[in-house]
């Protein structure tokens, strides 16, 4: 007999992955082999549990996932477990992502947590992940409209939280704003508005959120995603204020996926989120896709070159991309490396996440030059 005790991190397929490796071990040495997986989680890992025992390149018995579970092995017993069919890749992510945050949270004292809403699948998949993990009645949800926030933002935000019973607060930015540009009028004479003011009102109500959190002492989460924290589509001390980057290690395709499973059953987020071009609304009109191509292009560069190592020209060839656009995206990628490196930390459910385990330098001279595929 041989005995894993193991703590095993989670991550996508890892789980079917241990278990055909588990069972070859198995067959191959004609044991029984008994795997004990640490359950919980601790900062940004998060251990799946998934214990199970296996004989002969067969699975006897299977633990729970994601939680904590007891099981008894009887070497004289004979077993005929029927594996189930496995759970939905999303389903996994879920169940990870919900235990991050209640682990999160409860090991380091916190009861409730805070949220910014801001009409955006982003914080709708978080703040409807919360409520799951801490429960509804623990969630403080703010949002915080600007001049540029489409009436349509502000409903949805508020017709979310109904759904999941959730208490929203609105916090209003605009005179803050206005303040704020009025004192450093003098200064910025003669100068025309641009990033610059974009980012002061990230940056109100990144000073919002985390009154709120300090007052009424709640875990303050941030909503942004792998593919934007990417290519630093955020900005310092505004959006990325906060102690879990809740879903930092799903690209922005996948929490479209997310959010539909999260609405099997019954539509939590509403449709009109999932439905809208996505858009920060820091300027009249604005849309992400004015600054970025299209999120199922700018995943599969993003993937490509962060998580298979491919070369520019590589990624060239292998999606049709324009020398340009794949070039502008990397040097997006390696440029945000010091945002990344003041970013909270974010719940892992991939191999190759942004945060403790990546260790590469903000200050490096690279190369762009021109590529000839």
């Amino acid at each position: 007999m041989i005995i894993n005790i193991a703590a095993s991190p989670y991550s996508r397929n890892k789980i079917s992955l241990r278990q055909r490796l588990f069972q070859k071990l198995s067959q191959k040495h004609n044991i029984v082999f008994i795997y004990v997986n640490q359950a919980g989680a601790n900062d940004d890992l998060i251990f799946d549990g998934s214990s199970a025992v296996y004989k002969n390149g067969r699975l006897l018995l299977q633990a729970e996932s994601f939680k904590e579970d007891l099981l008894f092995y009887d070497t004289e017993k004979t077993y005929n477990f029927t594996a189930s069919s496995g759970q939905n890749r999303m389903h996994e992510v879920r169940s990870a992502l919900v235990l991050g945050i209640r682990d999160y949270a409860g090991k380091t004292g916190f009861t409730r947590a805070a949220v910014g809403v801001s009409g955006g699948i982003d914080s709708a998949v978080v703040l409807t992940l919360a409520a799951e993990a801490l429960g509804p009645e623990n969630i403080l949800a703010l949002a915080m409209p600007s001049e540029y926030s489409s009436p349509e933002s502000l409903s949805d935000a508020q017709e979310l939280c109904r759904n999941l019973s959730v208490k929203c607060t609105e916090l209003p930015i605009h005179s803050v704003f206005t303040g704020i540009k009025s004192s450093l009028a003098g200064i910025f004479s003669g100068l025309s508005e641009d990033i610059t003011e974009e980012n002061i009102q990230a940056r109100i109500r990144g000073l919002f959120l985390m009154a709120v959190s300090n007052k009424f002492r709640a875990l303050l989460l941030t909503t942004g995603n792998k593919s934007e924290i990417g290519v630093g589509y955020c900005t310092l001390y505004g959006d990325t204020c906060g102690a879990l980057a809740v879903i930092a290690d799903l690209y922005k395709t996948e929490v479209y996926e997310l959010a539909a499973l999260l609405n099997r059953g019954s539509a939590v987020i509403p449709q009109n989120i999932i439905c809208r071009a996505p858009s920060a609304e820091l300027r009249t009109g604005q849309k992400d896709q004015d600054t970025l191509p299209p999120y199922d292009l700018l995943d599969r560069i993003i993937k490509k070159y962060y998580e298979e190592y491919k070369s520019p020209q590589q990624i060239i060839a292998e999606t049709g991309c324009s020398e340009n656009l794949v070039i502008d995206i990397i040097k997006k990628l390696d440029q945000a490396e010091y945002k990344r490196y003041q970013l909270a930390p974010g719940l892992r459910i991939s191999e190759k996440a942004f945060g403790s385990g990546r260790k590469f330098p903000v200050v490096k001279k690279l190369s762009y030059r021109s590529i000839n595929v």
